[in-house]
C-alpha cells in the first residue's frame, strides 16, 4: 500500500498539570473538533489543510515517523490483532513482523505501530498465493483481484523485475493515527466514501491519505493537554479526479494506547 507524502504541519498549545494553576480535567480518549480547512494549489500540487482542535485526558498522542514496533506486555511473544491471538515473530531478512494464528479469540489489542503483518504458516514461512490454491486451509484467502492485490497481496521479484512470489500479509490499521475519508456528494445529498484501494487498478492502487502526527507533548507525561493540529494532505490531481463534485472529509484520531478520538466530518467543499 501506498502512503502519500502528507503536508505535515502542526501547531499546540498545552494545558498540564502544574503548581499555579488547577489543570483541565479531560477523558483519556482524545476529542477533536472541526475550526477550518483551506485549499490551495501551490507548484503544481493541490493541497488540503485541515484545522483540528483537541484534549486528550493524558497527553498521549502522537507518532514518531521511526516507531514501527509492538509493545508486547508479556514475555510469550503473542499479541491480539483483529480479536484473535497471534504469535509474533520478527524475519531476520527484513525486519518485517510476522504471526502464527493460536486459534484462540482476544479483546484487547496489542499496541502495534508497524504497517502490516505478514501471515506465516506453522513452519513459519509466509503464507503464498500457491498455498491458496494449493491447500486447503488458504483456499478462503480473498483472489488476487482488486481490491486485495494491493491490500492483501505482495509481489515478490527478484533482482531482475521477475516475480518469484506473491504472499499473503494484513494491514495493521493502527499504523497510522490520522484516519481521513473522502465523501463524495451524490444526486440524491446522500454521500458516498471514494475508497481509493477500490477505485484504482493493481498496480496504481492502495493509495492511503491516512497518516501520523508526531508526538505533541513530552514534558510531563500523563498529564491532560489541549490545543490545535494543523494537517495536510497534498495531491498533484484532487482537482482533476473530483472536478465539479462535492466532498466532505471524516476524520478520527488515535492515541498511543490506541484509544480512538470521536468522529467528526467536515464542511463541504467543491473543487
Amino acid at each position: 500500500m501506498r502512503v502519500i507524502k502528507h503536508l505535515l504541519m502542526f501547531g499546540i498549545l498545552t494545558a498540564v498539570a502544574g503548581s499555579c494553576f488547577h489543570a483541565p480535567e479531560f477523558p483519556i480518549e482524545p476529542r477533536i473538533e472541526f475550526e477550518d480547512m483551506t485549499y490551495k494549489r501551490v507548484n503544481g500540487i493541490d493541497s488540503l489543510i485541515f484545522f483540528l482542535t483537541f484534549t486528550d485526558g493524558d497527553g498521549d498522542l502522537g507518532l514518531e515517523s521511526s516507531e514501527l514496533n509492538c509493545s508486547l506486555s508479556t514475555d510469550n511473544n503473542q499479541i491480539c490483532f483483529e480479536n484473535k491471538l497471534y504469535t509474533l515473530y520478527q524475519r531476520s531478512e527484513d525486519g518485517q513482523y510476522g504471526i502464527v494464528d493460536t486459534g484462540t479469540p482476544c479483546n484487547q489489542a496489542t499496541t502495534c505501530y508497524n504497517s502490516k503483518f505478514l501471515i506465516l504458516k506453522s513452519d513459519l514461512n509466509p503464507v503464498t498465493y500457491g498455498d491458496k490454491r494449493t491447500n486447503p486451509e488458504y483456499a478462503a484467502l480473498p483472489a488476487f483481484i482488486k481490491p486485495y492485490n494491493c491490500i492483501n497481496w505482495e509481489v515478490i521479484r527478484d533482482s531482475n523485475g521477475d516475480v518469484t512470489d506473491t504472499i499473503y500479509f494484513q494491514l495493521n490499521p493502527n499504523h497510522h493515527n490520522f484516519d481521513i475519508d473522502f465523501l463524495v456528494k451524490n444526486p440524491n445529498g446522500t454521500f458516498t466514501e471514494f475508497d481509493f484501494t477500490k477505485e484504482f487498478d493493481y498496480p496504481n492502487c492502495g493509495i492511503t491519505y491516512n497518516g501520523r502526527f508526531p508526538i505533541l507533548y513530552q514534558d510531563r507525561p500523563g498529564s491532560p493537554i489541549e490545543g490545535k493540529i494543523r494537517f495536510g494532505i497534498g495531491s498533484p490531481a484532487f482537482k482533476a479526479q473530483f472536478s465539479l463534485k462535492t466532498l466532505k472529509f471524516r476524520i478520527q484520531i488515535k492515541d498511543r494506547a490506541l484509544n480512538r478520538s470521536n468522529i467528526i466530518e467536515t464542511p463541504e467543499i467543491t473543487f
